[in-house]
């Protein structure tokens, strides 16, 4: 878009995957329709969310699940999840559209400041929050009257049970070929922890850390 002089209106991309039929699908904030897809026939369509989620003038960290079902965080001004198991030509409804919020039932999360998600190699969907970790270990019973809730991974330090990295705010989450997950925090640098993230791997300290760059082996 080539913006006029005197109007600038842009809108952001922040977040693009590509879904099993070639289909490309888009994350647009500042926008009314905050998801479009360009389908693989060239044409584009554009999803209005509103009646069943709100407004929401941002979405961020589009993924599509092996189930697929698109997954995106709603930074703000609603806070929370959206999740989309719509086609390329399909209307949002209640039926294939859900917000997940804190609520148990609603997705329960550990807060509602999400900051990244990432699907691993097992369909898992993991997700990183100012509260720390939450998983969602059954994903594909979103959409179902089946518990899906998100929860968070109990470990145990010095003879204590304590939830992982609840004290921290975490960035960003890489997946390696194990399995093992790569996790990038606010304050306290990065953690590799083992598939299902009840042991500690590796702490590398470097305050300040944001995303991480690339995935490890």
């Amino acid at each position: 878009m080539v913006p006029q002089l005197g109007s600038f209106n842009p809108i952001w991309v922040q977040g693009m995957a590509q879904d099993e039929s070639n289909n490309f699908w888009f994350a647009n904030s500042q926008a009314h329709d905050i998801l479009s897809v360009k389908k693989s026939n060239g044409t584009w369509q554009s999803f209005d969310f509103s009646p069943i989620i709100g407004s929401s003038a941002v979405i961020s960290n589009l993924i599509i699940d092996q189930n697929n079902q698109k997954w995106a965080i709603l930074p703000f001004p609603t806070n929370g999840l959206l999740v989309f198991n719509g086609s390329a030509s399909s209307t949002p409804n209640s039926s294939n559209t859900k917000k997940l919020s804190t609520l148990s039932g609603s997705g329960n999360l550990p807060s509602s400041s999400v900051f990244c998600l990432k699907e691993d190699l097992d369909g898992e969907i993991w997700i990183g929050t100012d509260k720390g970790i939450a998983v969602f270990y059954s994903p594909e019973n979103v959409f179902t009257n089946q518990n899906f809730d998100a929860q968070q991974i109990l470990i145990e330090q010095d003879g204590y049970v304590q939830i992982l990295l609840e004290t921290e705010t975490v960035l960003d989450i890489a997946v390696d070929p194990a399995n093992r997950k790569w996790i990038a925090t606010a304050n306290s640098g990065v953690y590799l922890v083992s598939a299902d993230g009840t042991s500690q791997i590796y702490q590398g300290k470097h305050f300040g850390m944001g995303k991480i760059s690339k995935e490890k082996k």
